[in-house]
Protein backbone atom coordinates (compact mmCIF):
# COMPACT_ATOMS: atom_id res chain seq x y z
CA UNK A 1 0.00 0.00 0.00
CA UNK A 2 1.86 3.13 -1.01
CA UNK A 3 1.11 6.02 1.22
CA UNK A 4 2.30 9.74 0.57
CA UNK A 5 3.53 12.52 2.74
CA UNK A 6 2.92 15.61 0.86
CA UNK A 7 2.15 19.52 2.03
CA UNK A 8 0.37 21.71 -0.51
CA UNK A 9 -0.42 25.52 1.23
CA UNK A 10 -2.01 26.62 -1.78
CA UNK A 11 -3.70 23.82 -2.97
CA UNK A 12 -6.96 25.86 -3.14
CA UNK A 13 -6.79 29.53 -4.03
CA UNK A 14 -8.16 32.11 -1.64
CA UNK A 15 -11.66 32.55 -2.99
CA UNK A 16 -12.37 28.82 -3.79
CA UNK A 17 -11.59 28.35 -0.36
CA UNK A 18 -13.43 30.50 0.90
CA UNK A 19 -16.81 29.66 -0.65
CA UNK A 20 -15.92 26.50 0.32
CA UNK A 21 -16.17 27.25 3.98
CA UNK A 22 -18.85 29.56 3.44
CA UNK A 23 -21.35 26.77 2.34
CA UNK A 24 -19.85 24.58 5.09
CA UNK A 25 -20.28 26.93 7.85
CA UNK A 26 -24.26 26.82 6.75
CA UNK A 27 -26.28 24.79 8.67
CA UNK A 28 -28.44 24.06 6.10
CA UNK A 29 -25.71 21.96 4.19
CA UNK A 30 -24.19 20.43 6.88
CA UNK A 31 -25.50 18.92 9.87
CA UNK A 32 -23.13 19.61 12.68
CA UNK A 33 -22.77 17.76 16.09
CA UNK A 34 -21.30 17.07 19.09
CA UNK A 35 -20.42 12.99 19.42
CA UNK A 36 -20.29 11.42 22.70
CA UNK A 37 -17.83 8.79 22.56
CA UNK A 38 -16.61 6.14 25.05
CA UNK A 39 -12.70 5.85 26.50
CA UNK A 40 -11.57 4.36 29.21
CA UNK A 41 -14.58 2.97 30.11
CA UNK A 42 -16.27 6.86 30.60
CA UNK A 43 -18.12 8.72 28.08
CA UNK A 44 -16.68 11.56 26.35
CA UNK A 45 -17.96 14.44 23.80
CA UNK A 46 -15.19 15.69 21.53
CA UNK A 47 -13.67 18.98 21.79
CA UNK A 48 -14.89 20.12 17.97
CA UNK A 49 -17.89 19.61 16.12
CA UNK A 50 -18.57 16.80 13.81
CA UNK A 51 -20.12 15.79 10.64
CA UNK A 52 -19.51 13.88 7.47
CA UNK A 53 -20.33 12.75 4.05
CA UNK A 54 -20.06 9.40 1.52
CA UNK A 55 -20.14 7.34 -0.80
CA UNK A 56 -23.60 5.52 -0.36
CA UNK A 57 -23.47 2.39 1.71
CA UNK A 58 -19.97 3.30 3.26
CA UNK A 59 -20.29 3.28 7.16
CA UNK A 60 -16.90 4.62 8.63
CA UNK A 61 -16.75 3.18 11.81
CA UNK A 62 -14.44 5.02 14.53
CA UNK A 63 -14.63 4.98 18.41
CA UNK A 64 -17.24 2.71 18.56
CA UNK A 65 -19.51 5.53 16.60
CA UNK A 66 -21.52 4.61 13.16
CA UNK A 67 -20.80 7.29 10.27
CA UNK A 68 -22.95 6.13 7.05
CA UNK A 69 -22.41 7.70 3.85
CA UNK A 70 -25.35 9.28 2.09
CA UNK A 71 -23.78 10.68 -0.86
CA UNK A 72 -21.73 13.76 -1.64
CA UNK A 73 -22.99 17.32 -2.58
CA UNK A 74 -21.27 18.78 -5.35
CA UNK A 75 -19.18 21.51 -3.32
CA UNK A 76 -17.43 18.02 -1.63
CA UNK A 77 -17.20 15.61 -4.69
CA UNK A 78 -15.45 18.21 -6.39
CA UNK A 79 -12.51 19.19 -4.07
CA UNK A 80 -12.69 14.68 -3.21
CA UNK A 81 -12.32 14.51 -7.12
CA UNK A 82 -9.07 17.17 -7.19
CA UNK A 83 -7.41 15.51 -3.87
CA UNK A 84 -8.13 11.74 -5.41
CA UNK A 85 -6.42 13.53 -8.51
CA UNK A 86 -3.18 14.52 -6.22
CA UNK A 87 -2.98 11.47 -4.12
CA UNK A 88 -3.98 8.84 -6.61
CA UNK A 89 -6.55 6.94 -3.72
CA UNK A 90 -9.87 7.20 -4.70
CA UNK A 91 -11.40 8.71 -1.11
CA UNK A 92 -14.81 7.55 -0.59
CA UNK A 93 -15.88 8.94 3.07
CA UNK A 94 -15.17 12.49 4.12
CA UNK A 95 -14.91 13.45 8.18
CA UNK A 96 -15.39 16.90 8.95
CA UNK A 97 -13.59 18.95 12.25
CA UNK A 98 -15.07 21.97 12.73
CA UNK A 99 -13.02 23.87 15.49
CA UNK A 100 -14.55 26.90 16.84
CA UNK A 101 -11.34 28.06 17.96
CA UNK A 102 -8.04 27.09 19.29
CA UNK A 103 -9.56 25.92 22.70
CA UNK A 104 -11.17 23.01 20.14
CA UNK A 105 -8.22 19.96 19.34
CA UNK A 106 -7.74 16.92 18.27
CA UNK A 107 -5.75 14.51 21.00
CA UNK A 108 -2.83 11.67 20.11
CA UNK A 109 -4.22 9.71 18.04
CA UNK A 110 -3.77 7.41 14.87
CA UNK A 111 -6.28 6.35 12.26
CA UNK A 112 -5.62 2.60 11.67
CA UNK A 113 -9.43 1.39 11.54
CA UNK A 114 -9.96 -1.82 10.18
CA UNK A 115 -11.01 -1.25 6.49
CA UNK A 116 -9.53 2.30 6.35
CA UNK A 117 -6.76 2.32 3.78
CA UNK A 118 -3.82 4.37 5.35
CA UNK A 119 -3.48 7.51 2.91
CA UNK A 120 -5.31 10.65 3.98
CA UNK A 121 -6.26 13.58 2.71
CA UNK A 122 -6.69 16.29 5.02
CA UNK A 123 -7.98 19.99 3.83
CA UNK A 124 -7.43 22.43 5.73
CA UNK A 125 -9.83 25.70 5.80
CA UNK A 126 -9.99 28.96 7.75
CA UNK A 127 -7.82 29.57 10.86
CA UNK A 128 -4.20 28.49 10.62
CA UNK A 129 -3.14 26.19 13.42
CA UNK A 130 -0.25 23.69 13.64
CA UNK A 131 -0.34 19.82 13.43
CA UNK A 132 1.77 17.30 14.31
CA UNK A 133 3.01 13.82 12.71
CA UNK A 134 5.09 11.73 15.07
CA UNK A 135 5.38 8.93 17.04
CA UNK A 136 6.33 11.13 20.00
CA UNK A 137 6.34 15.47 20.66
CA UNK A 138 9.62 15.23 20.77
CA UNK A 139 10.50 13.13 17.07
CA UNK A 140 7.06 14.46 15.75
CA UNK A 141 7.27 16.46 12.26
CA UNK A 142 5.43 19.99 12.70
CA UNK A 143 2.98 21.49 9.84
CA UNK A 144 1.34 24.93 9.43
CA UNK A 145 -2.04 24.23 7.86
CA UNK A 146 -3.37 27.56 6.48
CA UNK A 147 -6.42 28.12 4.55
CA UNK A 148 -6.35 26.04 1.44
CA UNK A 149 -3.64 23.82 2.38
CA UNK A 150 -3.35 20.05 1.21
CA UNK A 151 -1.79 17.81 3.38
CA UNK A 152 -1.69 14.14 2.17
CA UNK A 153 -0.10 11.59 5.16
CA UNK A 154 -0.44 8.11 6.37
CA UNK A 155 -3.42 7.96 9.28
CA UNK A 156 -1.90 5.12 10.97
CA UNK A 157 1.06 7.17 12.10
CA UNK A 158 -0.08 9.43 15.37
CA UNK A 159 -0.88 13.09 14.58
CA UNK A 160 -2.57 15.80 17.07
CA UNK A 161 -4.00 19.12 16.40
CA UNK A 162 -2.77 20.81 20.01
CA UNK A 163 -5.02 23.64 21.84
CA UNK A 164 -4.26 26.63 21.00
CA UNK A 165 -5.70 29.41 23.42
CA UNK A 166 -4.64 32.42 20.96
CA UNK A 167 -6.27 31.37 18.16
CA UNK A 168 -9.22 33.12 18.01
CA UNK A 169 -10.55 31.82 14.47
CA UNK A 170 -12.29 29.08 13.38
CA UNK A 171 -11.09 25.90 11.30
CA UNK A 172 -12.66 23.79 9.26
CA UNK A 173 -10.88 20.36 8.11
CA UNK A 174 -12.09 17.67 5.76
CA UNK A 175 -10.44 14.18 6.11
CA UNK A 176 -10.46 12.06 3.18
CA UNK A 177 -10.57 8.51 3.55
CA UNK A 178 -10.78 5.43 1.50
CA UNK A 179 -13.25 2.73 3.57
CA UNK A 180 -13.43 -0.75 1.89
Amino acid sequence: MKVRELYDPEFLQAPQAERLFTWLCDTDNVGWRTETFKIFGREQQTPRLTAWFGDPGINYRYTGLEHEGAGWPPQLKGVRDKITLRSGVSFNFVILNRYRDGRDYMGWHSDAERGAHPQIGSLSLGATRDFRIGQDKDSARSYELKDGALLLFNGFERHVLPKRLRVQGERINLTFRLIA
